[in-house]
């Protein structure tokens, strides 16, 4: 009897939707939408003390006595960890088991916090925005700066990013997220000075972003692009599992259109 030689592993998922009755567009859609389903391992080589020393670092930057931070492993989790802190009179508590070891789950914990709290220094993200699928209540309109912000000092975002390169960055996270520039609107203005993105997610719900605190138009567009990017960046880490909570904060009424 002939032996069947064995498939090689196919590791592009555009190949493995290999079905005649799909057509390309749909195909590689999927293939995204598939890649983004697989939680990305974190695979840096610094040390756990390395990653309390950030956290450490972190918490003092929001205002957060650093012994305030709890971290333990998470119930019922062989690898998970959890977190938790109170900031701007609310507890916040978050958990990561998609990484493989303890040490790689409490790493992602403190990107995730370091990447929200870079959010809020640089104003792209009040505290009720960064924390609202951990369940921070929303602010009053009137709410001071204090309140939106906390102890963190302004540190907005003064690079040099064109135009053309920060749709690019917010093509390639809609990329990571299994969506594309045909699902999202970006724009932007001098008067008023603002940056604007709304994105269309496959349960039609839509995504409004808006940041209107930089120095100029282009650099509100940059920084939508680099609050989308952290946004990716944490879906596929695992750490956010759903889109309604990755955009807890940012979801228009069901129904409504911008």
């Amino acid at each position: 009897m002939r032996g069947t030689a064995p498939r090689p592993r196919v590791h592009n998922w555009e190949r493995i939707l290999n079905w005649s009755e799909l057509r390309s567009g749909l195909r590689a859609q999927l293939a995204r939408i598939l890649e983004a389903l697989v939680a990305k391992i974190y695979r840096g080589t610094r040390s756990r003390a390395d990653f309390i020393n950030q956290l450490t670092s972190v918490a003092e930057r929001l205002g957060i006595e650093p012994a305030a931070v709890k971290v333990r492993p998470l119930a019922g989790s062989r690898t998970g960890m959890a977190i938790e802190f109170s900031v701007g009179g609310q507890t916040i508590r978050r958990s990561c088991d998609s990484q493989p070891t303890k040490d790689q789950n409490f790493a992602c914990l403190v990107l995730w916090f370091q990447a929200l709290v870079r959010n809020v220094e640089r104003r792209i993200e009040q505290l009720d925005e960064a924390f609202r699928a951990e369940g921070f209540k929303a602010l009053p309109a009137n709410a001071g700066e204090a309140e939106r912000y906390g102890s963190t000092h302004v540190s907005y975002y003064r690079g040099n990013m064109s135009p053309e390169q920060a749709r690019a960055r917010i093509g390639s996270a809609l990329g990571r997220l299994g969506l594309t520039m045909n699902d999202c609107r970006v724009e932007w203005s001098e008067d008023p000075l603002h940056a604007r993105l709304l994105l269309r997610l496959a349960n039609g719900r839509i995504v409004q972003k808006v940041s209107d605190r930089q120095e100029t138009a282009v650099q509100n567009l940059a920084a939508l692009a680099l609050w989308l990017e952290t946004r990716a960046l944490n879906y596929e880490r695992g750490i956010e599992q759903d889109f309604d909570r990755l955009f807890a904060a940012n979801l228009l009424p069901a129904g409504r259109e911008a």
